[in-house]
């Protein structure tokens, strides 16, 4: 490594890495002996651990070191400080293909056809993993409470808590109403994203895991859905930036039914938050500008 950087003589190092990490803490050492470049890392961790050493000691050495960071989040920003970082950040979020997502209208109809989805009812949808922690059975509950309105349920995805889900959706007397779509292939996603009439993201903390970002979010809006999302980890921030739908407490059945209520009686309201999303998605989270932005932080620290 050090004869490398020897030769290659860099202008200035990113180490995609978080800065705990022993792939870390070699490149950094190895950059003190071979020229001491300008440095920098990656940081998504949204929790505040404290690591045993060695690895202590490698973020000691990477934050006393390091001329840059760029964390994926402003809660991963928050944690380095807590930490301790106090030199220069800037928060570079994850980025979208708009060349992938955007709206499949034709896909969507077709598909709604397919299930059974009549051209009048409000679809509530989510694409992911069926897991506890993405708050889906508050998501039922809630869906439930609208039984005077005609709307579908449709979870994409699967996981460990799909057996629950059923037994649940029996018990609230909806299963008529719940499709269980099962694993898609990734090409198909905004397909489905067009189908539903409403993203819910729904997820809980727990003590070692919040939301670190919640990309499909970004690939909701850009599909010209509106999304209902609970201030777990980075959900709140990420729909404050693409204003592109309602944020709810996490584990607030109520609130979370009288959001579905209100977009559910308000089309134009959901249209409106679809297509102000979709506009935003797109100026904050385009690849070409967050890598203009990646390209400014370098060049601010080898003037």
């Amino acid at each position: 490594m050090i004869g490398l950087l020897r030769k290659m003589r860099p202008d200035a190092i990113y180490m995609h890495h978080e800065p705990y990490g022993l792939a870390t803490a070699q490149v950094y050492l190895a950059n003190k002996v071979a020229g001491n470049c300008p440095i920098g890392f990656y940081a998504a961790q949204n929790i505040l651990k404290t690591y045993p050493i060695p690895f202590r000691w490698f973020e000691s050495l990477v934050f006393g070191s390091s001329a840059f960071c760029l964390p994926v989040t402003e809660g991963a920003l928050e944690v380095l400080r807590q930490k301790g970082y106090s030199g220069k950040a800037t928060v570079l979020p994850l980025a979208l293909d708009a060349n992938i997502y955007q709206p499949k209208h034709a896909w969507a109809t077709a598909k709604r056809a397919e299930l059974g989805i009549g051209d009048d009812e409000f679809v509530i949808g989510y694409l992911g993993r069926l897991v506890e922690e993405k708050g889906l059975q508050k998501m039922l509950e809630a869906a439930a409470s609208l039984k005077d309105k005609k709307w579908r349920c449709v979870l994409v995805g699967n996981g460990p808590e799909e057996a629950n889900l059923r037994a649940l959706a029996a018990k609230l007397e909806i299963e008529d109403r719940v499709i269980f779509a099962g694993f898609v292939r990734h090409e198909e996603a905004p397909g489905w994203l067009s189908l539903f009439d409403v993203l819910v993201l729904a997820s809980e903390a727990r003590a070692n895991w919040k939301e670190q970002f919640g990309r499909v979010i970004l690939e909701a809006n850009a599909c010209e859905t509106a999304v209902i999302g609970t201030e777990s980890g980075e959900i709140g921030n990420v729909l404050r930036n693409t204003e592109g739908g309602l944020i709810v407490p996490e584990g607030d059945v109520a609130l979370l039914a009288k959001a579905l209520r209100c977009l559910a009686e308000d089309p134009g309201l959901r249209k409106s938050m679809a297509s102000r999303g979709a506009s935003l998605v797109r100026e904050k989270y385009d690849q070409n500008f967050l890598a203009s932005q990646f390209i400014d932080t370098i060049r601010a620290v080898t003037k």
